[in-house]
């Protein structure tokens, strides 16, 4: 797990001052790679983990983006029930072009079953 918050601080240091379709677009496919990559495993305590450390990055980038705002005026402009497929409302994204950041716990968790167990089992 901390490889990738490494691989994602450094994402996120890269792309402060750049606007929230700059942060999806880089960020996205990080997540997309590296949760599809540890899906396999038992990972859904890890993506629950890193989703928490992901909302506090989008916080710290709201406040220091927008210094002068409050909360509620952060919250209405970047968090929301941006995928309709979904029954989440902290969804951080751009409400102006509909993209939003992908969550770790959205990836399902894939566990493969060897040759050699599925025939034990029949």
């Amino acid at each position: 797990m901390q490889n990738i918050r490494d691989k994602l601080r450094q994402e996120w240091q890269k792309i402060i001052g750049h606007s929230a379709n700059a942060v999806i677009e880089k960020l996205n496919p990080i997540i997309r790679g590296q949760a599809n990559y540890f899906r396999i495993g038992v990972s859904s305590e890890t993506f629950t983990k890193l989703d928490k450390w992901m909302f506090h990055r989008e916080y710290r980038y709201a406040q220091r983006t927008h210094p002068t705002k409050n909360w509620n005026w952060c919250q209405k402009k970047y968090w929301g029930r941006l995928d309709l497929e979904r029954q989440d409302n902290w969804v951080f994204g751009d409400k102006q072009t509909g993209k939003y950041l992908l969550k770790f716990s959205w990836f399902k968790i894939n566990r493969h079953i060897s040759s050699q167990t599925l025939a034990l089992v029949q």
